[in-house]
């Protein structure tokens, strides 16, 4: 591993930690929506990358976020085993923090942390959420 990805492995841990929960009694905090221009501006400032590759990454990390969902969706429904619902948790909170969703990264943390300690949570809530901020861009 090189140290600009240990460096970002460090920060994107220092940003989760110094967040505030989004989720207070188990009532899920509203967060703002997740916008194309907010990606555009994340992609272009962390990344460095141009217009059409940002596109690129916009439309890849859609098709991502979409099947994320799905299979999390999916698991919810056939009532699987916690730690696979903690899996696809973790799998998510990973694709928004390299969008820099950070505040949506811990919702996905706090969904996979719940879920990894079995703590029965409407876990079905927190996905809807997570999709509903993320509908303009998906």
């Amino acid at each position: 591993m090189n140290t600009s990805t240990n460096l970002s492995s460090l920060s994107r841990r220092s940003v989760l930690k110094s967040r505030g929960k989004v989720l207070k009694n188990n009532e899920i905090q509203k967060l703002p929506r997740v916008s194309r221009e907010r990606l555009v501006h994340h992609f272009k400032a962390t990344y460095r990358l141009d217009d059409d590759q940002i596109k690129v990454m916009i439309d890849s990390s859609a098709r991502s976020m979409n099947a994320a969902l799905a299979a999390l969706y999916q698991a919810l429904d056939e009532n699987r085993d916690l730690s696979e619902i903690a899996r696809l948790g973790h799998s998510i909170k990973g694709l928004l923090l390299n969008m820099g969703e950070t505040q949506w990264a811990e919702l996905a943390r706090e969904l996979e942390k719940a879920a990894a300690q079995g703590k029965q949570l409407d876990f079905r809530a927190i996905v809807a959420n997570i999709h509903q901020g993320f509908e303009d861009v998906l």
